[in-house]
């Protein structure tokens, strides 16, 4: 067989004639060589050649058209093709081109495209229209395979790679030179055993094979892919194959995250209910007659005061630095995250059950630093046992949410094992919620008031405000049943801006009639001090009331104080800067921190009761209200002694030097008519105490 090479030593097509010449040298076919295609027909005749190749960059030649169209009256024409996309296939076969291949050429696919010309010795009209729609759809394959997303891979029957496509090069890394000729589980799936590959089986005779699988890009990266072989049969002969690989990467990496957000709280990366469900029927099920287990239902206490006064994406911060401490604590045990603010852990061996509580407890109480705030707060847990309280997840919950809520009614910051009588005072509790929100429209409360004295002027120099429930059916109410009630449910917020205005009213009235002007304390709820327009609400209420900000006083716990210190000292510095006292309540009782302590801008430290009632009992609490009183008078602090029912507690203070106080041995709390009569007599006469 004789061809003619339409090439130039000098042109670009230096590389890929050697690579021609070499192809056709070793199938021992003749070369006639020509240099332009304006000889090749006269050089094409005279040396009866069989087949002329010519290169894509001679199509530029002054009428390359013209003279393709004339030599392909006597010779059939190969075009080889280095940029597909500069070429208009159609356009090449109405040249008058048999047939073109595309660069880097395989040698068998040339090959076979030159022998495969020599028995088409003359041009076959194109309009004929089996051959017209042959070059349709050649044309059309050509452009599906060349602009898929879709990696192709055409390979032979000895696995070697004839062709990729560009979505192949991009999606695996490789360049096109890199991968011709070689085999093709060598370069996607060098850990593949060569007889389990696809190809094996596409060329077994398996008319289309799919798979979900994993290939490898050039740099060892996993892929995930949908792998489809199909054969190529020629004359019923398996001849070579298609591999097609659908990139589903991402898609696999969505269904994972979604298969992970199914049994796992986002926020945190704790398991979620439907992980606790699943975990804890296994669970039970582990767990025989004599085993028993635990379950830890664990609340935040006022996490949402934290939500409501710093906004949510801080208190998302915070369940998050909070799960990264029980993760501490349990890192051996599963933490799940129902919602909110609340977490569960259940345990499989109750042993030590309270110790890891307590542990819990103590972990939540060490401040936060959170967007440079610190911040202090505490957790409730209840606890309910497996399977004295229950056998069942529903029964157990609820049993340990009961006792949660037992905890906190204790005085948060505590856990609580369950017990049966629970269950009753949960009843009770819902019921004295149901009557406290008909207790504001009813005009249910009334304040009373407690007189504080001051021992060197033998005065009454102010009052504290205390709210009374008087409800029609159970009597008078205590403080301490209702008020965490009201704090639970958030009514704390319209009660206690009532307990303001009616203080700050009442006030403004005896100094209306002539009585000389003295503070109202207030306790401030932490769900109050907390709220944004806090301050704002106070100087409302001053307005509308006409009472001088220097005679109120608001009293707040050192747990508000410390719940955001940063906060809170920007509170009391607007406050006092109105000329509104403001005293720390139950000083002693909190854990706050004496280098924070400093910073609040207070007038008055106020010492717990609880000190108070034992100083002649115990020496430790005669030394806590000892350093209360010294570290008060160093910070130029006045001081309050609660819970005064003696003339022994009035004695040892005196002689300390803390001269104001307040309790039952001057008066116990009264009605707002009996203290102005004792303000207009300055007397009072309570317990056989009597003083003018």
């Amino acid at each position: 067989m004789r061809v003619l090479l339409v090439s130039s030593r000098l042109g670009t097509d230096v590389s890929s004639q050697a690579t021609i010449e070499q192809l056709l040298k070793g199938a021992s076919i003749e070369i006639v060589q020509c240099d332009s295609l304006k000889n090749a027909k006269v050089l094409g005749i005279s040396h009866t050649t069989d087949l002329m190749i010519i290169h894509q960059r001679f199509l530029r030649e002054t009428d390359a058209a013209k003279i393709i169209a004339s030599v392909s009256e006597d010779l059939p024409i190969l075009l080889v093709i280095n940029d597909i996309k500069a070429v208009d296939i159609m356009q090449v076969y109405e040249l008058g081109c048999i047939d073109y291949i595309l660069e880097p050429l395989c040698r068998e696919d040339f090959l076979n495209r030159v022998l495969l010309s020599r028995k088409r010795k003359y041009k076959i009209a194109i309009k004929d229209s089996m051959e017209y729609s042959l070059a349709h759809l050649r044309m059309s394959f050509s452009a599906l395979f060349q602009n898929t997303p879709d990696a192709i891979v055409h390979f032979n029957i000895k696995h070697e790679i004839v062709d990729v496509n560009p979505g192949f090069l991009q999606l695996y890394g490789y360049a096109k030179s890199e991968v011709i000729g070689k085999y093709i589980n060598n370069i996607i799936d060098p850990n593949a055993m060569l007889k389990e590959y696809g190809s094996y089986k596409v060329l077994a005779g398996e008319s289309v094979y799919y798979e979900d699988t994993v290939r490898y890009h050039k740099n060892g990266n996993p892929i995930e892919v949908i792998h489809r072989g199909i054969p190529l049969i020629i004359n019923n002969q398996v001849v070579g194959g298609y591999a097609i690989y659908t990139d589903i990467t991402k898609r696999k990496q969505a269904e994972k995250k979604n298969r992970y957000l199914a049994y796992h709280d986002p926020l945190t990366g704790l398991l979620n209910m439907r992980s606790l469900q699943k975990q804890f029927t296994k669970t039970l099920s582990n767990l025989n007659a004599t085993q028993a287990g635990a379950v830890l239902f664990i609340d935040i206490d006022r996490f949402k005061n934290v939500n409501d006064s710093l906004g949510h994406h801080f208190g998302d911060l915070l369940l998050q630095e909070i799960a990264d401490r029980l993760k501490s604590i349990l890192s051996d045990k599963p933490i799940y995250r129902p919602g909110g603010d609340e977490f569960i852990v259940i345990l499989d061996d109750a042993t030590g059950v309270s110790d890891i509580s307590q542990q819990i407890v103590e972990e939540i109480a060490k401040p936060f630093i959170i967007v440079d705030r610190e911040l202090t707060i505490t957790t409730s847990i209840g606890i309910s046992r497996y399977p004295q309280d229950g056998t069942d997840i529903n029964t157990l919950f609820s049993n340990a949410d009961t006792a949660m809520y037992r905890a906190k009614d204790r005085g948060k910051n505590q856990y609580c094992y369950y017990s049966e009588d629970m269950n009753a005072r949960m009843l009770e509790e819902l019921t004295l919620e149901h009557e406290l929100r008909k207790a504001m429209e009813n005009n249910e409360f009334e304040l009373y008031y407690q007189p504080q004295y001051d021992f060197v002027t033998e005065c009454i120099i102010g009052n504290e405000a205390l709210i009374r429930w008087h409800n029609p059916f159970r009597g008078t109410v205590a403080p301490d049943v209702f008020i965490p009630i009201a704090e639970e449910t958030g009514l704390i917020l319209q009660i206690g801006e009532w307990v303001i205005r009616e203080a700050c009213h009442q006030n403004k009235q005896w100094q209306n009639q002539g009585l000389a002007p003295r503070p109202v304390a207030v306790n401030v709820s932490p769900l109050q001090f907390l709220q944004n327009d806090f301050v704002p609400k106070i100087e409302k209420i001053l307005r509308e009331t006409g009472l001088e900000p220097k005679y109120l006083d608001l009293e707040i716990t050192e747990s508000i104080a410390m719940t955001d210190i940063n906060e809170a000292v920007k509170k009391v510095k607007r406050l006092r800067d109105l000329g509104i006292q403001v005293s720390i309540d139950d000083f002693g009782t909190g854990y706050s921190s004496l280098s924070n302590f400093r910073d609040l801008p207070i007038n008055k430290l106020k010492i717990d009761r609880s000190f108070i009632s034992r100083i002649h009992e115990d020496s430790k609490d005669a030394e806590i209200v000892d350093t209360i009183i010294v570290m008060a008078q160093k910070l130029g602090l006045e001081i309050i002694a609660e819970g005064v029912e003696t003339k022994e507690h009035m004695q040892y203070l005196k002689e300390r030097n803390c001269k104001i106080a307040q309790g039952y041995l001057f008066s116990k709390p009264v009605k707002a008519l009996d203290i102005e009569q004792m303000l207009k007599n300055n007397h009072l006469l309570i317990k056989g105490y009597c003083t003018k």
